[in-house]
């Protein structure tokens, strides 16, 4: 059960990291989006 636990803390850790990522592509995407409308 330890190996189990540990993968799943370690699937969990990387999901949470490819969603920040994800969510930080699309907050600079946005942004350059917003000034391209705006010049």
């Amino acid at each position: 059960w330890l190996v189990d636990g540990g993968a799943d803390l370690g699937c969990g850790e990387m999901t949470e990291l490819k969603e920040s990522l994800l969510y930080s592509v699309f907050l600079e995407v946005e942004s350059e989006l917003e000034e391209i409308r705006y010049n």
